[in-house]
């Protein structure tokens, strides 16, 4: 907590009284960039559904391959336990079902797959400290969840 209170420029008293634990720091920042990807799944609704879904994706994996904070953060199961955690949660859920469905009816996202497929795949504990990595599992994991074309069946 100290050398959060340090890089943000605050007094660890200043930290302590906003976050008295270091979970609910951690909790706080799940929150927020939860809420960001639950934004990004709303915005740029004119492009194509693939396009966005693919930038979310990307966004999501660049996140926990590289935000250690995001790394240390609470797992959905955890996020139904606290109300301020579940209403960001059921948002992000919600634009990201949006998003998917927008894709499979494009044709481009491949209609099995489920919002616990995309989370599980994105927000992976295993890409914690492989910054460098991250586009290449990203690059896989799009292959993956796009649906095959006519030429491919």
């Amino acid at each position: 907590m100290d050398e959060v209170a340090a890089a943000a420029g605050v007094g660890v008293g200043t930290l302590y009284r906003h976050f008295p634990t270091k979970t609910d720091l951690l909790h706080a920042l799940y929150a927020e960039r939860l809420a960001e990807f639950a934004a990004k799944a709303e915005r740029y609704v004119s492009d194509p559904p693939w396009d966005r879904l693919a930038a979310l994706v990307s966004a999501m994996i660049e996140a926990q391959s590289t935000d250690l904070a995001l790394a240390e953060a609470p797992t959905c199961e955890v996020a139904d336990t606290r109300p301020e955690l579940a209403t960001v949660r059921i948002a992000f859920q919600r634009g990201l079902e949006r998003l998917m469905a927008a894709a499979v009816a494009s044709g481009d996202l491949r209609p099995d797959i489920t919002q616990r497929d995309i989370v599980t795949l994105c927000f992976n504990r295993h890409l914690v400290g492989n910054p460098g990595g991250w586009q290449t599992y990203a690059s896989i994991v799009l292959a993956g969840l796009r649906a095959p074309t006519t030429q491919e069946l």
